[in-house]
């Protein structure tokens, strides 16, 4: 394959509204042309609308991960192994055997219909309790077209299920099987839930370690005093774009100022030189030397690549799962949050079938997984890998004692020691995290991490899927990389949050991007549609009206001059 089709880079633009010249991409051209055809006809084929599709929306916990490289498939144990277990479990419980009765699980509600217009803000209507929090798929969405996701919102509660969500949750659920193993887990109330959720991350980071690469890792964070939630679809050890990399370390034009806590990205690449055609680093090698690279997947049925503005969407995502991710890195988001907003007991025991299982599955990943410094490295909160997992669950049964356990591997993970060669070059440390203010983000980081300014959107073919043996770069179609840039992000936001909360009305895109409309579902009723056809028919009005006048006058008082010719 060509190698600019394989590989395209984009550099991220200085401001929040310029993404590219329209007509640069050529699907883009290509619905022009089509809807200018289709107006001319009098006919409109009907289009799939655009979506943002996001895990966190649409695709709940199936069960517990485990890594596929250092474990073997196995069965779920057997009622009489349940019971033994359970048996063991209770002589080991100190708590009381009161139990809180599981709360039914709460369905979306639809819009209420009425009469009345109703003026609250988008954040009340929609994402306050006991309806779903925000998530990084409603921040994005409207970087498409605020109204149309407005439409969604107000007359669907939610978006639907299309076909290109239901292809992409296929592709997704291919890529996570080249790395994990996903068995069955049955919780008896919400604690166990969110504690199958902690500890899938802890795997999930386990399997970054162990493997280079992990996928479908969720991640928390306040955006503007927000909770929002998101899932990250791979981190990996392996630079997935060199090329982009090198590039960046070519360029000789200084950073006149690197902002907030971005170390700047010839530090970053001077302080860990590679050398050519090395491999993959593994285990504590790749753990000590190694950046960790955030890569976002999408779905596509054309060989294209997308370009100009409908890069934008991605571009916002990516921004906001590294910002996300450092912050929870740092410790600047608490359990409170999450108990809070979903009213949890965070000290409610584990119930003892729920431990059982997650014993019985996850006995190996401990007694296998490696040894040494790396583990030693773990604050003293942290058990370390030679213990049995049962010992480890006991020590971890509540919300409370799986998320600080949670928390250690997310540091032990990301954060970079001073001796470290990954350590960037600059004597000059981050300034300290401040508490949360009421500014749109949350402080800067306090401390360097492992994880790379470099993002990449990596586009696979809609009829991927997972055989064993095969690899999922045969179905890659290409990437596009760029760099993190906070104030980016921070412009964004700032612009995307005073929707959320009402200080100004949705607006439709921009006029050069009206292509967009063309696979709308809201076309019709769209009063941005409507008011832009208004004008268009006022000023056509207006300009027969100047014509007739013009004639008018033509008749009755302009003459004619003769045209002289040039000698």
């Amino acid at each position: 394959m060509d190698e600019t089709a394989t590989s395209t880079h984009n550099t991220l633009l200085d401001n929040a509204s310029d993404y590219g010249e329209f007509g640069s991409d050529a699907e883009e051209i290509e619905l022009l042309d089509d809807l200018l055809a289709q107006v001319a006809s009098g006919n409109e084929e009907r289009q799939e609308p655009f979506v943002v599709t996001d895990i966190e929306d649409y695709e709940p916990p199936r069960g517990v991960l485990l890594p596929k490289t250092i474990i073997e498939t196995r069965l779920p144990p057997s009622e009489r192994e349940y019971e033994a277990e359970i048996e063991v479990l209770r002589d080991f419980q100190t708590a009381s055997n009161t139990r809180r009765s599981p709360s039914p699980a709460k369905e979306p509600t639809p819009p209420p219909v009425s009469a009345e217009p109703d003026n609250r803000s988008p954040l009340d209507r929609f994402r306050k309790p006991p309806k779903k929090a925000l998530s990084v798929t409603d921040l994005v969405s409207p970087s498409w077209c605020e109204l149309q996701y407005f439409y969604v919102l107000s007359k669907h509660g939610r978006k639907r299920r299309t076909p290109a969500m239901k292809q992409g949750t296929v592709v997704h659920k291919s890529l996570e099987d080249e790395v994990h193993i996903t068995v069955p887990v049955e919780t008896k109330k919400r604690e166990d839930s969110w504690g199958l959720r902690f500890w899938n991350i802890c795997q999930g980071l386990r399997t970054l370690r162990e493997t280079g690469r992990t996928r479908e890792l969720e991640i928390w964070g306040t955006i503007g005093g927000e909770l929002v939630n998101g899932i990250i679809d791979e981190l990996s050890y392996d630079c997935p774009d060199p090329k982009y990399e090198e590039n960046l370390k070519a360029k000789s034009t200084p950073v006149a100022e690197i902002p907030e806590y971005q170390t700047s990205i010839t530090e970053y690449l001077l302080a860990k030189p590679e050398k050519e055609g090395s491999q993959r680093l593994k285990g504590e090698e790749a753990q000590n030397e190694k950046w960790i690279y955030l890569t976002d997947v999408k779905t596509r049925a054309t060989p294209t690549l997308p370009t100009g503005s409908s890069l934008r969407p991605t571009i916002v995502q990516l921004h906001l799962y590294h910002h996300m991710l450092e912050n929870l890195v740092q410790g600047n988001f608490e359990l409170s949050r999450l108990a809070e907003r979903y009213d949890l007991d965070v000290n409610e025991t584990f119930s003892d079938s729920f431990l059982a299982q997650l014993c019985s599955m996850n006995q190996e990943i401990f007694s296998q997984s490696s040894q040494g410094s790396m583990e030693e490295q773990l604050q003293a909160a942290t058990v370390t890998s030679s213990q049995d997992s049962m010992d480890v669950l006991l020590q971890h049964n509540t919300m409370s004692t799986m998320w600080d356990y949670m928390m250690t591997q997310f540091k032990h993970t990301f954060l970079l020691d001073e001796q470290s060669p990954a350590q960037p070059l600059s004597e000059s440390l981050p300034p300290p995290a401040s508490q949360q203010s009421t500014s749109d983000l949350p402080p800067p980081p306090s401390q360097p991490t492992r994880l790379s300014p470099l993002l990449t959107a990596s586009y696979m073919s809609s009829t991927y899927r997972h055989t064993p043996g095969s690899s999922s770069s045969k179905r890659l179609l290409g990437h596009k990389s760029f760099q993190f840039n906070p104030q980016f992000l921070h412009a964004y936001l700032s612009a995307a949050l005073a929707w959320w909360r009402g200080q100004r009305n949705a607006d439709g895109v921009r006029l050069e991007e009206a292509w967009k409309c063309r696979s709308c579902d809201f076309k019709n009723e769209c009063e941005w549609i409507l008011k832009r056809d208004q004008q268009a028919f006022d000023e056509a009005m207006e300009r027969k009206k100047m014509r007739e006048v013009a004639g008018v006058e033509g008749d009755g008082k302009e003459k004619k001059t003769p045209t002289k010719s040039r000698v």
